[in-house]
């Protein structure tokens, strides 16, 4: 039963996607040829179109990084320096970039202490970065977490490692 209710459709189908050229006039005849198109007007004279200037090139995101730093210090580590190069060049390639710059600390010494710490960090991170040539519009934040975000949270010298770090990350605000 199905295969003859299916037969018609198909053949309506098909009739319907037939083609003006394919048509057959009612004397069963094919169509006669059209008269020759008429020639197309003449080209409208140039204008040239204004330049756009809200067009904003392509968004290039630099790629978010974590520096780390040893016990107590916020001097950067020569072995650090090569990727934070990476990101001010990216900086500089893309004025449009943003970044946000958050210090941290590990959980040894007083809050008070990490959170100052955390900022030296993050000022050190932002002050390398315009060094090499980045804005300093482009950093938005330099702020610190202090203790207070540790990446991992067992207390011994590998998560205290972990957790002396500055994240260099695309703003939010851009």
């Amino acid at each position: 039963m199905r295969v003859i209710w299916l037969a018609p459709l198909a053949f309506v189908l098909a009739c319907a996607h037939q083609s003006s050229s394919d048509a057959v006039a009612e004397n069963g005849s094919p169509p006669t040829a059209a008269a020759e198109p008429a020639p197309p007007p003449p080209a409208p004279a140039k204008v040239e179109a204004a330049p756009q200037a809200s067009a904003k090139p392509p968004r290039l995101a630099c790629a978010p990084i974590k520096v780390h730093f040893a016990l107590d210090s916020d001097q950067l580590f020569d072995s650090e320096k090569p990727l934070l190069d990476k990101t001010a060049s990216c900086l500089k390639d893309n004025d449009q970039q943003r970044v946000s710059i958050v210090g941290n600390a590990d959980e040894r010494g007083t809050t008070e202490y990490n959170q100052e710490l955390g900022q030296r960090r993050a000022q050190t991170v932002a002050n390398y970065l315009e060094g090499k040539g980045a804005a300093p519009t482009q950093v938005e934040a330099v702020i610190s977490h202090g203790e207070e975000s540790p990446i991992c949270s067992d207390s011994d010298l590998k998560c205290w490692q972990l957790n002396r770090r500055t994240a260099v990350r695309e703003s939010c605000h851009m």
